[in-house]
Formats: C-alpha cells, structure tokens, sequence
C-alpha cells in the first residue's frame, strides 16, 4: 500500500484527471477556460499538500471527483477522500486580469512565493517595490500567509541580482510583521549574504543539484562555491534557517551522503519532487529511502526544524513521516507559523539577533579600517 507521500509523489508524476462534477464544484467555468491553467491545491491530509497538473483522464492517472459535497480522489484500489484548497481572490484576480503579478505569484501552505528575475538591459526587477508591497498587502488582507519567499533567478552579475533586492527586503521588514525568506544563487562576494541578513532575511536557500546543473555553461556555478556559500550562511543565519535543494537521482548511497554532509554543517536540504520522464517502482523506494534518510539525519545532528513549513514541491525532513511506510504521517515538529505565540516570541527573538549581529559586523568593519 502507498503511503500518503507516495500519492503525492505520483500526482507530481502524473497529473490528475477531473470530472466535468469536480470541475463545476471548483468553479473552473468562472475562471480560466483551459483547465490545465487552473490551479489546484489539493489536501492529501493535515499537512501534506501537492499541486498537480490537470490533465487528460488515463487508465494510471488519478482521477478527482466530486459527489455529496466530498471531493474523491479515485484509482483503481479505491478512493481517498481528499479537500481543495480554495484559491485566493488576489491571485485570482492576477490570473483573470493578466496583471504584472500574474505567474509571479503562488502561495504554497503558510509561504507566498514571489518569483523575481532581473530584466533589459539595467537588470531591473520584473516587478517593483509597488507592484510586490501591493501584493503581499492583498495576501495579508487574506490572512493567506504567514511566510514571504523571495525567488530570484539566476543574475550574471556578480551579486546575482541581491543588491537590487536588499532596499525591497528592507522596506517589506518595515512594513509588515512577517518573516522572509530568499532563494537565489550564492553572490562572488559572499559578505552580500552579510547585507541580506542585515536588510531582513530570516531564511536562506541556496539550491545545490539542480540549480547548477542546469545554468548555461559558460555562467555555471560550481558545486564547491555553493558549499562554501551555504558554509559561509550558517555562520550568519540562525541555526535551521539555511537550506539547499536536492533532486531524486543517483544511487541512494550518495543520496545518503549528501544529506549527512550537509547536514554537518547546519544546511538543512529539501529533496525537491519534480516530474520524471520515466516514474517506476524504484522511484519511490528512492523516495521512501531519502525521507528516512532526512529524518535520521536531522535527529542526529540536533538542527531545528521550526523554520520549515509544509510545501507542495519537495520532500523535507519536516514531513519525511509521510514517506516513511508505518512512519505515522505527521510533522516531525510543529511550525512556528502554526502558533501565534510562538511566531510573536521568535520575532523578537529574530529581530534581538539580528541587532547583535549587524552591530558585531560594524564593529569589525571598524577594527579593521573598513
């Protein structure tokens, strides 16, 4: 029988089907016209969430419908009674209106995702410091979102496109009562990572596999610059708050390897879970093997994981449990976000640290006559 993160795992793979009752009851004819536009969150359980892809109905594809107000999840060995999580007017309206927002924006659990590249010939942002206040406004407005991530791709400057970012940061910290978190590539001079802390950053992501994998050759960046980035984050960061990303592929020994390795040095990886061309059974014993490696690994080495929240796209050692057949399927810890007494103390706990740290980076800068 597949646990609950396998069903995950395969709608990431496959896709899912929906019945013109399920469509209906989701309000798709209100919305946009192609289904495979329409986006869908669903709720596998308390705490496990997968966005698939709406596609076309197959013999091995999991199929949602809808009947008694109940939303189905249904395959050949039975169905799982699944809930929709309802999309959001600002992103709604985004999608409908073609807004500069539009495709820039998601919100996954407690974390608005909002997607940055520099743009023409300056490296601008793609969207303004008016354009991410207003939308990140309209989300608390929603009580949507505990979590702001920043992604911003890859920038050949050599500050990656950071120092851009470092005045939006600031004046987002000022402006709401939220925690941050960026996803970018590690800048040449790493003491920008210094200057992101200082502007407001809680928590940093530098993808290790993936994202230098795929980067034009000729402005790659190596596996042991990244290392070094995130060795060099951990010393600023609170312990927890850095991570990485992996990807599914290559022996599990060396699975096993990375995840201790990094986890050595206070990365916590994420194991991100994204579409095969060739999904088999191997796959997901890969699966399970790499969410009881996180899991291990993290109760070795001791790191908190309250910074981490539940995610629609990767395997994390919060939620390894899902994976884990006879695991119980919970979270390993319970979220900061998940408590509004614990989120308040971090706060100011995060903002006391951040103090210290700004004023023993200036009194350094001072000593040595900089």
């Amino acid at each position: 029988m597949k646990t609950l993160g396998e069903i995950k795992y395969e709608l990431i793979n496959k896709g899912i089907s929906v019945s013109e009752e399920a469509q209906r009851a989701l309000a798709w004819d209100e919305a946009l016209p192609n289904p495979a536009e329409n986006e869908l969150t669903l709720v596998l359980t308390e705490n496990l969430t997968v966005k698939p892809q709406p596609k076309s109905p197959a013999t091995d594809r999991l199929h949602l419908e809808h009947a008694e107000n109940k939303f189905m999840l249904a395959s050949s060995s039975g169905k799982l009674e699944v809930m929709v999580a309802p999309q959001l007017h600002f992103i709604k309206g985004s999608l409908n209106q073609r807004s500069p927002v539009s495709g820039n924006v998601t919100l996954d659990g407690f974390c608005l995702k909002i997607f940055l590249r520099a743009v023409g010939q300056k490296n601008r942002l793609n969207l303004t410091a008016e354009e991410i206040i207003d939308v990140i406004q309209m989300a608390f407005e929603e009580e949507a979102a505990d979590l702001i991530q920043f992604n911003m791709d890859y920038c050949k400057d050599p500050d990656r496109g950071f120092k851009r970012l470092i005045p939006v940061i600031a004046t987002v910290k000022k402006k709401f009562n939220a925690f941050i978190a960026l996803k970018g590539f590690p800048p040449d001079d790493l003491r920008i990572l210094d200057q992101l802390y200082a502007a407001g950053v809680d928590i940093i992501n530098l993808p290790l596999n993936d994202c230098a994998d795929n980067l034009p050759s000729k402005h790659s960046i190596s596996k042991e610059q990244i290392l070094r980035a995130l060795e060099y984050a951990s010393g600023i960061f609170p312990k927890g708050a850095v991570w990485t990303e992996l990807v599914l592929r290559g022996q599990s020994l060396d699975m096993k390897q990375s995840i201790y390795e990094l986890m050595a040095q206070n990365s916590l990886p994420l194991i991100r879970l994204q579409p095969l061309a060739m999904p088999s059974a191997e796959s997901y014993i890969k699966l399970r093997e790499a969410a009881q490696f996180l899991q291990d690994a993290s109760t070795q080495f001791k790191i908190p994981l309250k910074w981490m929240y539940p995610n629609c796209q990767y395997l994390t050692p919060l939620d390894a449990g899902f994976y884990i057949e006879g695991a119980v399927p919970q979270l390993k810890t319970k979220p900061l976000y998940q408590s509004s007494f614990g989120k308040k103390a971090e706060e100011g706990f995060a903002a006391f640290r951040r103090k210290l740290r700004i004023k023993n980076i200036s009194d350094s800068f001072e000593s040595a006559g900089l």
